[in-house]
Parts: C-alpha cells; structure tokens; sequence
C-alpha cells in the first residue's frame, strides 16, 4: 500500500509539472495495446507470436501535420527464455523524413508463479532525409545549401519490465551512444519512457487496467500520458486517452477472430491547436498473433 501512495504521488506530481512537448520521436496513441512501440523488454513477454501495425495522423487540417505508419513484432524463443523484438516507424513533418529501424533482444527471468522480470538490450538505425524541392526555390539559397539530404545514425537502448500480479513496471532508455553526424543530432535525441500499469478483475468476464506512461527526451519536458481501458472476455477492449496539455480522447480493439485483431483511437485537443482548426488527431491498428493454448481453448 505505502509503494502505490508513493507511485500515486509521483504521477501526480507529474500530472501538474508537465506540459506536453513538441514530438520529434514518431508518437503512438495506444500504447496499452502495443507496450513494444515504447519497450524493447516487452518482446516475446506474452508468450505469443503477434504483430501490429499502426496508420497515425495528428492535428489533421494542419499543412505538414505528423503522419506516421508503424509496425512491431516480438516472439518467444522456446526454452531458452529470450524473447526477439522489432520495430519500424516511418514519419514525415512538414519538410522532414525520418524513418527508424529498432531490434531488441530480451532476456526472461521468472521470480516467481506470477512474477516476471525481463531485461533488453536492442539498436535503432534512423535514416532522417529533407524534402528539399519545398525547402527552397533555387540551390543559391543559403538554407538549402546548408542542410544535407539524408543522414544515417546509429544507437543502442536497453529496457527493463517487471510483472508482478497484476502490475507491470517498465523502464526503457533509447538513443543512447548517439552515433550521429553533427547535422543529425537533432534528430536522434535521446529519450527515455516510464510506464506503470495495473489490472484489476470485475468479474469473471470484465477486467479493467490502467495505463499511465511518462516520455522525457533531452532538453525537454515531461509529456504524460494516461490511458484506462475495459476489456470485455478478451475479444473486445475500450478505453480513455488523456495527455498532458488538455488532450482527450477514446480507444478500441476488437477481436475479429483469435488470431486477428484491430483497433483504432481518437483524440481532440483542447489547447491553442483548436483555435486554428487543427484539433483532432486518429489512429488505426490491425494486429496479427498466435495465440497461446489456453486462449485458443476459450474461442
């Protein structure tokens, strides 16, 4: 009890000092059903063979708004307690491309019946490029002529998950070593996360969790996302999405059978964004998993 007052008081403290900052990292709206966009130590966890990928678009009637397509996939490895992980994101910004290529390794230690603790270690190779026939109108100008095309750079990210009960505790740090060129730094910054979840049973067919992560990047804010979720027998799933900076909104998934899934969230800014019309930003997911034996024998 003393350890949830004190996780209570740190989100709250959070809650109130934090404002959102502006993304450079390719940002996910539901991370309660995909933990692997955000930890690397969540592969091969579940015990299941899944992949998911993600369409995003924020503030929608913004010229040069984010637009990103994500993919993730993780596996177990039979008997040997590693799990293997791998993520994609491709996002363009305005004039900015950038395209990110992430593999983790985990490593699955059982403390107990009902106790996990994973550990990861993983690479991101980032391919970032410029638009540069909307940079300039001719090769004399100086920003043009200042700015590469593309640029390549390299780092390592290490992650740790621990499940006890009905909690789930992870910590992941990427971007680190930041082998970058000069003119790339921008954007590989460093960046970590801290999520906390909690399940709790209503009854033998409803569970409710809740989610609540923490992003933090070099030079910037605390952004904080919470996120609660009603999952009904495993084949339909609910929730609220709530961000720092006066964002809300709703998401879904639905079981269409045991091996496919898909979802999709929307949010609504209720900050300046709204003034010019640019308040609504949605997500699409479909997912594809093996399914354990146990959730097999329920279908």
């Amino acid at each position: 009890m003393f350890l949830f007052k004190r996780i209570c008081a740190f989100f709250i403290c959070v809650f109130l000092g934090s404002k959102v900052f502006a993304q450079q990292e390719p940002h996910t709206m539901m991370f309660i059903y995909d933990p692997l966009s955000y930890s690397g130590a969540y592969a091969g966890v579940e015990d299941e063979v899944s992949c998911v990928m993600h369409f995003n678009k924020q503030w929608v009637n913004m010229e040069g708004s984010p637009l990103s397509f994500f993919f993730s996939g993780s596996t177990p490895v039979k008997r040997t307690g590693l799990g293997l992980g791998v993520s994609f994101s491709h996002q363009s910004i305005g004039v900015n491309e950038r395209s990110d290529l992430e593999a983790a390794l985990s490593y699955h230690v059982h403390l107990s019946e009902r106790s996990l603790l994973s550990m990861s270690v993983g690479g991101e190779c980032l391919w970032h490029a410029f638009n540069d026939r909307e940079l300039a109108n001719s090769e004399g100008d100086f920003l043009y002529e200042s700015m590469s095309e593309r640029n390549t750079s390299y780092s390592a990210q290490v992650a740790v998950l621990l499940k006890c009960n009905s909690w789930r505790v992870s910590v992941s740090a990427n971007g680190l070593g930041d082998f970058a060129k000069k003119d790339c730094e921008y954007a590989l910054v460093p960046h970590g996360y801290l999520s906390v979840s909690k399940n709790s049973r209503v009854d033998k067919h409803i569970e409710l969790s809740v989610d609540a992560i923490i992003m933090g990047a070099k030079n910037s804010p605390l952004a904080f996302a919470f996120e609660p979720n009603l999952n009904y027998g495993g084949r339909w799933n609910v929730g609220l999405l709530y961000e720092i900076d006066h964002y809300v909104g709703a998401l879904f998934k639905v079981f269409v059978c045991e091996h496919f899934y898909m979802g999709g969230a929307y949010s609504y800014a209720l900050n300046d964004l709204e003034k010019v019309g640019a308040s609504s930003s949605f997500e699409l997911m479909i997912g594809f998993r093996f399914p354990t034996v146990e959730e097999r024998l329920t279908w």
